[in-house]
């Protein structure tokens, strides 16, 4: 095991989740039967000695779900009480890592293999071409080396992006405590990043393996039916507990403890723990909230999210 730290950086608020994070902080959303923070938690087993992680939105409910440990890898915490950047949020973990760290974005899943590339360099960041780098953080390179991250380029820079895993030296420290805010009013990790490669060598490394961002709720149904495959090998997983019916499942996973009558179908959806859902209901492309009840018939569509606790007796289509 190398002895190093990892710092997940989880304390946003995740608006562009809503309304699945209205009840919930984006790390405990279910994924595969697991909450998303679980995913990269797993990942860093055996690569890190200690994982730091930055909390703030619905914090208690994060050290509640995980506690001092995971699976025998210690964790602590540290808070950041306003959600100012993620600038700010690593800041917060300064008195808490050693002299090099790698540092996962809480929004996004990663992969081991990357997580231990990386791991191995200085300064780096985690990247991958794309078609249209306009709403990434668009990288600016020489030989190898990071000259700039440029956030939503304008106008063509590179197709390689930013994927928002890294691994630093505490040389990043005093950067980070000089940067200014960015147009969207927080202080960026991209920015501090920028005014170290001025001063030394920032490389970046392709990505390897997967990278999985979950910003919006689409997402999390990509997200999700891309850890069924790879991991379980299957298309439909039920949690435990789950009590399903005579019913058909292409591309679902049934969380902890939900109910589905017979005569139902679900594709390509997520249902949270302990959601009902009655006969002859349809359910495509969509989430389904923790403890919502469908009622026989109940048809969601296109790309919907159900809140937590709700209850439909009609249609929920997205057009």
């Amino acid at each position: 095991m190398i002895a190093m730290k990892a710092v997940i950086l989880a304390a946003g608020k995740s608006t562009r989740t809503f309304p699945l994070t209205l009840d919930k902080p984006k790390p405990l959303i279910p994924l595969a039967d697991k909450p998303l923070l679980a995913w990269n938690l797993d990942q860093l087993q055996g690569l890190v000695d200690e994982v730091v992680i930055v909390v703030g939105y619905k914090k208690e409910m994060i050290r509640a779900a995980f506690g001092d440990e995971y699976h025998g890898l210690p964790l602590k915490y540290v808070v950041q009480e306003d959600q100012e950047g993620t600038g700010h949020a690593l800041l917060t973990a300064r008195d808490l890592v050693g002299e090099e760290f790698v540092v996962l974005n809480g929004d996004d899943l990663y992969a081991a293999e990357d997580i231990e590339a990386i791991s191995k360099k200085k300064n780096c960041l985690l990247a991958r071409e794309v078609d249209d780098a306009s709403k990434y953080g668009a990288l600016r390179v020489r030989d190898g080396k990071i000259e700039e991250i440029v956030e939503k380029p304008k106008h063509y820079v590179s197709n390689l992006i930013n994927l928002g895993l890294y691994k630093f030296t505490a040389d990043i420290f005093p950067f980070l405590e000089n940067i200014r805010k960015s147009p969207r009013g927080e202080y960026e990790i991209i920015e501090a990043i920028n005014d170290l490669a001025k001063t030394t060598e920032v490389e970046y490394l392709p990505l390897q393996d997967y990278w999985l961002p979950v910003g919006y709720p689409h997402q999390v149904i990509e997200a999700n039916n891309f850890l069924l495959q790879r991991y379980y090998q299957t298309s439909v997983l039920k949690g435990p507990g789950a009590i399903v019916g005579d019913s058909q499942f292409a591309q679902v996973t049934l969380g902890r403890g939900s109910i589905v009558g017979n005569d139902v179908k679900i594709k390509n959806s997520v249902i949270f723990p302990g959601a009902e859902i009655a006969d002859n209901c349809i359910v495509e492309d969509s989430i389904i909230g923790d403890n919502v009840v469908l009622k026989p018939g109940t048809v969601v569509k296109g790309n919907c999210v159900v809140s937590s606790d709700s209850q439909l007796v009609t249609k929920a289509i997205n057009r």
